[in-house]
C-alpha cells in the first residue's frame, strides 16, 4: 500500500487486511491514525515520489475519515 508522509513523499507500507465492511477494508497492522493512504492513482506513483495530495471522496459523498471507526 501507498501512504503520503508529511514532506508529501509517496512511501511504500505493507499492510496487513481483514474483511471488507461495504466500501470499508479493516487493517489490522501496517497504518496508525492520520496516516494517509493513496486510493487513486497507484499505477502512476512509485516510492520516493513527491506528491499533492488531494482529499478522497467515496461515492456516498462522505469524506475520507469522515466516518466513525463503526464505518458510519
Amino acid at each position: 500500500m501507498f501512504t503520503v508522509n508529511a514532506a508529501n513523499t509517496v512511501e511504500l507500507r505493507a499492510i496487513t487486511t481483514a474483511e471488507r465492511v461495504g466500501e470499508d477494508w479493516i487493517v489490522q497492522q501496517g497504518l496508525k491514525a492520520g496516516d494517509r493512504v493513496i486510493v487513486e492513482g497507484q499505477l502512476k506513483v512509485r516510492a520516493g515520489m513527491q506528491v499533492t495530495p488531494k482529499p478522497y471522496h467515496s461515492s456516498s459523498g462522505a469524506p475520507a475519515g469522515a466516518r466513525n471507526s463503526t464505518g458510519s
